[in-house]
């Protein structure tokens, strides 16, 4: 009787054991949950709510901020900018922030360029000031300068102590606690999952660079903070480093000229400068290295070294000596390795890649099977992709695709890759309605023999819609394959979702529904198109076709 005792004591004293340790968990966790704010909340109606700190006044105020940002790698500086604004925030209804950013100025190292106002929102509750739980850039891309905001109200935040902060809106992601002196505010920086024993003893071990002059109200007047992310790319080790300063300033912006909807932004683009990590890598000085850079790639994921290998290659050896060794002539050479090197010659941007790629092209010999064809192939996606296409790149594809000595494979894909350049021409700024024109006659003569499904899959990837028609028909053949790429391509338009929705009904492929159901915008749907799709998975005697319809419902 007494080892039945012992034991129910020990399996009692692991669960007590269990218990505290997810107790110590769930203590360790930030302690509200993340908030989020959306344009929709300013028609709510509710007055605003006064913050503690407020003294029963809603939240206006206005500052003048800059921002320096550097990037460096193995040592070494690769990007560095700075960015000035002034901003107002000003609290709406109930607890939601409305704001605006104006004269803005970024400086990539090339002067300063102007940028237009951006309005934005926040929601704010009171902690020992102001807390900034929730940001919404009102569809700002993700690499605009801009986007450095959500650090700007993270930084103003002023948490109280005891609890533990988690920003749903910052990049970084981390944990944030706050201590409050009779001199200071201090504040301590900790990455997720930390544990509780850890965010209450090393507060001063974890202490950031972070520092604010306040009078007691819910936001600091003047704000100086720092805080580092770690990189790695491309086998580079390094950092990207935030410096923000912000001063209060009288107020100066009227709101109610601004427009605070979902896509306020969406109009707003930049180019940020790029950045070649390939700068930073150790030198190619031998064809021996540059043959083990393309062989060691598929381990080391390298694309650093690959690039200076392709870089070697562009001024060490010609086209045909390239198309040769392609070819299983000379150094030994897989074809991981190959297909490595072809990619590697497409994104060195040397302005002499795409004339030595063509010229390899045309060296590779005509129907000398599919090890040959698939080189061709690749170069043709290389080419394609590269990111200063010119008109005789696609004049090249254009006589592939039209050379009956060609195979079908190569032909086929000829089409594919000149629809991919016509719409990267067009992104370029180069005049491509002459291309336009013969591709859509291409291809309209191809619709209806065995290249149908690269013809579609050529018109999507150009944005050609003077086709539209002739796809259409096909999504009632009988080749499961023009099915898919006329699926693919229709559904990228919502003209078309009462077409596909009535298709999905009989279609027996499940790859053309996934691929159908994949392109379409669930947010697009009516309500009505919502309830046919959820009618059809309710009655599906196929499992898998609801479960793909259901799946995309709860997206």
């Amino acid at each position: 009787m007494r080892w039945l005792i012992r034991i129910l004591l020990s399996l009692v004293a692991l669960l007590i054991l269990a218990g505290a340790g997810f107790y110590l968990y769930v203590q360790s966790l930030p302690t509200k949950p993340p908030a989020f704010v959306s344009a929709a909340d300013l028609q709510s109606g509710q007055a605003s709510m006064p913050l503690n700190c407020a003294a029963g006044s809603a939240l206006n105020a206005a500052y003048r901020v800059r921002v320096e940002v550097q990037s460096r790698l193995n040592g070494q500086p690769v990007y560095a900018s700075s960015l000035s604004f002034r901003t107002q925030l000003q609290q709406a209804n109930a607890d939601l922030i409305r704001a605006v950013a104006t004269d803005i100025r970024v400086d990539e190292g090339d002067g300063a360029e102007a940028l237009p106002d951006l309005p934005y929102l926040s929601r704010v509750e009171s902690g020992q000031g102001a807390v900034f739980v929730a940001f919404n850039d009102l569809g700002l891309m993700e690499q605009h300068p801009l986007a450095v905001i959500s650090q700007l109200l993270k930084g103003l935040s002023v948490g109280k102590e005891g609890e533990t902060y988690r920003y749903a809106y910052d990049s970084l992601q981390r944990l944030y606690r706050y201590r409050h002196t009779p001199s200071a505010t201090e504040r301590a920086v900790f990455s997720t999952g930390t544990g509780l024993s850890l965010l209450s003893r090393d507060f001063d071990a974890h202490r950031s660079d972070w520092r604010i002059v306040s009078d007691g109200g819910c936001l600091p007047q003047q704000l100086v903070s720092t805080e580092r992310q770690a990189l790695q790319i491309a086998g580079q080790q390094g950092f990207i480093e935030f410096r923000l300063q912000a001063e209060g300033i009288p107020l100066y912006a009227d709101l109610s000229r601004y427009v605070f909807s979902a896509s306020a932004n969406a109009t707003q683009r930049w180019q940020m400068r790029q950045v070649s990590t390939a700068d930073f890598a150790a030198p190619v000085t031998s064809a021996e290295d540059m043959w083990s850079v393309f062989a060691g790639f598929a381990e080391e994921r390298n694309s650093a070294r690959l690039i200076r290998a392709a870089e070697y290659l562009l001024d060490h050896l010609s086209p045909y000596e390239l198309a040769e060794a392609l070819q299983g002539v000379g150094p030994e050479l897989s074809d991981e390795a190959g297909r490595d090197l072809i990619f590697a010659l497409g994104i060195t941007g040397r302005p002499e890649a795409e004339d030595f790629m063509l010229d390899v092209l045309q060296a590779l010999p005509q129907g000398a099977g599919e090890a040959a064809d698939m080189q061709k192939v690749r170069l043709m996606v290389a080419l394609s992709g590269n990111g200063r296409v010119t008109p005789r790149a696609y004049s090249a594809l254009d006589s592939l695709a039209r050379n009956a000595q060609e195979s079908v494979n190569v032909q086929a894909n000829a089409l594919i890759n000149m629809g991919s350049m016509v719409r990267q021409l067009e992104r370029q700024g180069t005049d491509s309605r002459s291309q336009q024109q013969q591709l859509s006659q291409l291809l309209s003569e191809r619709m209806d023999g065995p290249q149908a499904a690269s013809a579609i899959m050529a018109a999507n990837n150009g944005g050609l819609t003077n086709l539209d028609g002739d796809i259409i028909a096909h999504l009632a053949s009988s080749s499961s394959r023009e099915r898919y790429a006329a699926g693919m391509t229709l559904s990228r338009n919502p003209q078309h979702y009462p077409l596909l929705l009535e298709h999905l009904q009989g279609e027996s492929s499940n790859l053309v529904n996934q691929t159908i159901l994949a392109n379409l915008d669930v947010s697009k749907l009516s309500q009505v198109q919502r309830n046919q799709l959820d009618t059809l998975a309710s009655r599906s005697a196929d499992a898998d076709k609801a479960r793909l319809i259901q799946q995309f419902l709860s997206r």
